[in-house]
């Protein structure tokens, strides 16, 4: 901003913090590009390579992750001391282009710090879920090993959805213990099995006493260092994760009966 230059990152850098200040979920993606600092085209080597040249953005908006290279788009240029200024806004070629258009000229190497597949790219999660759900406050007791806990959480298609934060909370004294961290920068949600928990303040707090609408949260999953097949929902802007999911992740059992949610860390997961 000072030297009213960069390269790529730092566009795709400044892009990503403008998006995120008003809310709207952003990566920056490392990847390739032809004609950045190549231009022989897609050769094996180039392909096969973890090499990178270039960093661009997705954006996710109306449910789906929109690609923007800002820096590509700009037209700007310095070269030999000299800067060409550029409107950027004359094709936006680079904003919201197809897979297979931006394909062309750009491979991605790194996304979200987790390898992936184009077939996925533009998936923030796998689910079979619809991208929106109808959730009720939940109005099951909760049992820890035992003991009664006071907890929130809204139930969604039939299953018991809690906040990663609510269920550390009250295991953080048991032997399947786990961290929580979020990394807004990646939009990612890091946990830790065996760790213990920094209380932020605000866990176990009531939830709503009407129905919310729930969205398919756009939050990658890391489990100790490994990205977690995990998908959640966002209501009031908070991430709500199934129970037997995280049950099956920790590996403690989850059951239930007479309205009772039941939560054993000293067995061991049962489908």
């Amino acid at each position: 901003l000072k030297n009213r230059r960069s390269v790529c990152q730092g566009y795709a850098s400044l892009v990503a913090a403008m998006l995120r200040a008003v809310d709207i979920p952003a990566k920056v993606i490392s990847g390739y590009a032809l004609g950045v600092s190549a231009d022989s085209g897609w050769s094996d080597s180039v392909i096969l390579s973890e090499t990178t040249n270039h960093a661009w953005n997705e954006a996710f908006i109306d449910n789906r992750w929109v690609i923007i290279d800002a820096t590509w788009d700009s037209g700007n240029k310095w070269e030999n001391g000299t800067k060409t200024e550029s409107t950027g806004m004359l094709f936006r070629k680079y904003f919201d282009p197809t897979l297979v258009a931006f394909s062309v000229d750009h491979k991605i190497k790194d996304y979200d710090e987790t390898k992936i597949t184009n077939s996925n790219i533009n998936s923030p999660q796998s689910s079979t879920d619809d991208s929106t759900a109808v959730a009720t406050p939940s109005r099951n007791a909760v049992y820890v090993d035992g003991q009664r806990v006071s907890i929130g959480a809204y139930n969604i298609n039939g299953n018991n959805f809690f906040k990663l934060r609510d269920l550390a909370y009250v295991l953080k004294d048991t032997e399947k213990k786990f961290s929580v961290i979020y990394n807004s920068r990646t939009n990612t949600i890091i946990l830790s099995s065996g760790e213990d928990y920094t209380i932020v303040g605000g866990e176990t707090g009531a939830v709503s006493k009407v129905d919310k609408e729930a969205v398919i949260s756009s939050a990658s999953v890391k489990l100790n260092g490994e990205k977690a097949k995990i998908s959640g929902y966002t209501i009031d802007g908070n991430n709500y994760f199934k129970l037997r999911d995280i049950g099956q992740a920790f590996d403690f059992n989850v059951s239930f009966s007479n309205n009772t949610v039941i939560i054993d860390t000293t067995s061991n997961y049962q489908p």
